[in-house]
């Protein structure tokens, strides 16, 4: 059995770059240190959910997925 992200149940969040971007130069103006950041946002998604969207939209299936 072989294993990969999908059968690991590895899980992500989706955040724009533009969002980031701002958050850190937000960071950078408002520096405090001992100060902790989060840039993540709440919602997670599984791996093969995301590989599955970015197939579909490219209108790729995922025979070559592993």
């Amino acid at each position: 059995m072989s294993l990969t992200p999908f059968t690991l149940g590895h899980k992500r969040t989706l955040e724009y770059v533009e969002d980031v971007c701002r958050a850190f130069a937000n960071i950078i103006d408002n520096f405090k240190p001992g100060e902790v950041y989060n840039l993540g946002g709440g919602k997670q998604h599984e791996i093969k959910y995301i590989s599955d969207l970015i197939l579909k939209n490219l209108r790729k299936d995922d025979s070559k997925v592993i």
